[in-house]
């Protein structure tokens, strides 16, 4: 018997905060916060009851001296409050006070056969008190899967937690992943609803679009903007600047990471590249809609980039400007026509794409772009992503 979705009540348990805690909190993800207050404001804007279990995300006190007792507290977003669970920041201590706090939070809500609990991620600590209140309250259970455990080197215990992350997917009601190949490849018997990335029209207000001028003066700005890190693809796109002549094309990088010194670096070797650090997020959205050219040149890796997608793309069609990047397994189809995928993920081919857009024909694809956003901004808000998901749910 499916449920009725006037009668549905959410639990979501993750780790947001809201918009002005996340500057303050540098070990944050800002693209995880920016799709965990999408599927909230998305189910309250569908008029779904939605409370909310969030665990502040501070890195472990002895790496950055953060507060080694991070308190329980209310916060509110609007007309939504957040329970934020207590811990104890010390290794193995933190792992263990979240999931009892997680988990005697859940108990003492009144849960019933009309309310999902929704985990974001699979990390053993948010999933398995989920999964163990959902039994005792006879409630369903569906995880968020945004985050798969990355191939590289860790320590045995990061390989065993990435191990029962495995395991663990396949213990929930459903699952909503960022890609098709999330749920064959570790939960293919269970139903899945696809959820890629999220739109937010509030990161959209007021921002004022570029101005073409005249081309044999014209500074064409081209912007990266992330982490700046191997996974995202900034040596590719630093290489790609070496072989372009013209003087008048700029590269414009935002963003903090482990490879900032070698972005200023190469911002002091070529001078057409410019680095600007990290800026919030309103700024970042108007620097975007003010660029010529973004780029996302994220590598392929056969793992991460098959079961991730870059939210980066979505967030750049968005404000109607060219894009550039890989052709990447986790990018679903419909976004093809609206993307400029190099011959190949070489520096001389990316090279190669950047001059052929900005060239002579830029204004048809400015153009082509700007469809782009007009259809992505009415299909792929957070609250008619949010409308599939209840669906999905309601099935489940």
């Amino acid at each position: 018997m499916s449920m009725d979705i006037k009668k549905m009540n959410i639990v979501f348990v993750g780790s947001v905060v809201d918009k002005q805690s996340l500057e303050l909190l540098p070990d944050a993800s800002i693209a995880g916060n920016k799709m965990q207050l999408g599927f909230i404001n998305g189910f309250i804007n569908n008029n779904i009851n939605t409370k909310v279990v969030t665990v502040e995300p501070h890195a472990m006190w002895k790496f950055n001296k953060k507060p080694i007792i991070v308190k329980s507290r209310k916060q509110k977003i609007g007309k939504l409050e957040f329970d934020m669970i207590s811990y104890i920041n010390i290794p193995i201590i933190k792992q263990i006070c979240i999931y009892y706090s997680i988990f005697n939070k859940l108990k003492k809500m009144h849960l019933d056969e009309n309310t999902i609990i929704m985990t974001y991620n699979t990390m053993s600590i948010f999933a398995l008190p989920v999964l163990k209140i959902s039994k005792i309250k006879s409630c369903k259970c569906i995880a968020i899967v945004a985050d798969l455990p990355i191939l590289m080197r860790k320590n045995i215990v990061r390989r065993i937690e990435d191990k029962n992350q495995e395991k663990i997917i396949k213990k929930f009601d459903g699952i909503i992943p960022l890609t098709t190949n999330i749920a064959v490849d570790f939960a293919p018997s269970l139903p899945y609803c696809l959820i890629e990335a999220g739109y937010d029209p509030s990161d959209y207000l007021n921002i004022e679009h570029s101005i073409e001028g005249d081309k044999d003066s014209y500074m064409w700005n081209i912007v990266f903007s992330g982490t700046l890190n191997e996974l995202s693809g900034i040596e590719l796109i630093i290489s790609a600047m070496d072989f372009i002549e013209d003087k008048n094309i700029i590269l414009n990088i935002y963003g903090d990471g482990n490879l900032k010194n070698l972005v200023i670096a190469s911002s002091k070797k070529n001078k057409n590249i410019c680095y600007h650090g990290k800026v919030n997020n309103k700024i970042m959205m108007q620097i975007q809609a003010k660029a010529d050219l973004l780029v996302c040149p994220r590598l392929t890796d056969n793992y991460t980039t098959r079961y991730t997608f870059p939210s980066k793309v979505l967030e750049y069609l968005c404000v109607g400007v060219p894009i550039i990047c890989n052709k990447l397994e986790g990018i679903p189809k419909e976004y093809d026509e609206y993307l400029h995928y190099p011959e190949s993920e070489s520096a001389e081919d990316w090279a190669k794409e950047i001059k052929k857009l900005l060239g002579n024909d830029y204004i048809k694809y400015k153009k082509k772009s700007k469809e782009a956003t007009k259809r992505f901004i009415k299909t792929k808000t957070w609250d008619e992503q949010c409308k599939r998901v209840l669906e999905f749910i309601r099935r489940v």
